[in-house]
């Protein structure tokens, strides 16, 4: 197992439930403007180089760090404009079962430090 990318951002994993509040259920907008901030934190991370990884199958760890956990299906639905940006910047090659194992975590930080840790490897890591 070797890990091929890591980026550790400061900003925090929104619930579904929150975006879809600010501009109405299900908005677009909202969901799009998250999508675009997620966007801009991958495309710094990757210092704007479109990466490859070819044909292979990926592992992707989203580990949120945060004062509030948030339910199991909201968390999930939450990672999906991540796996647009990992896409969108060459990092995956899709974001379907077929080509990543996906692994979303999250932990309470009580010092109130909220942060994402994205990591992607080329083989399953040992996950507890």
């Amino acid at each position: 197992m070797s890990l091929l990318f890591t980026l550790q951002t400061a900003k925090k994993i929104e619930s579904v439930n929150k975006r879809n509040n600010k501009r109405g259920f299900g908005s677009t907008f909202a969901y799009k403007a998250y999508r675009d901030g997620w966007y801009l934190d991958i495309m710094v991370g990757t210092s704007g180089k479109q990466n490859s990884h070819g044909d292979r199958r990926l592992c992707v760890d989203i580990i949120s760090y945060r004062k509030r956990l948030l339910d199991r299906d909201n968390l999930w639905a939450s990672c999906k404009p991540i796996l647009d940006g990992l896409k969108h910047f060459g990092m995956i090659r899709d974001d379907s079962e077929k080509w990543i194992d996906l692994a979303c975590f999250q932990f309470l930080n009580e010092d109130g430090g909220e942060k994402t840790v994205i990591n992607i490897y080329d083989q399953p890591p040992t996950r507890p």
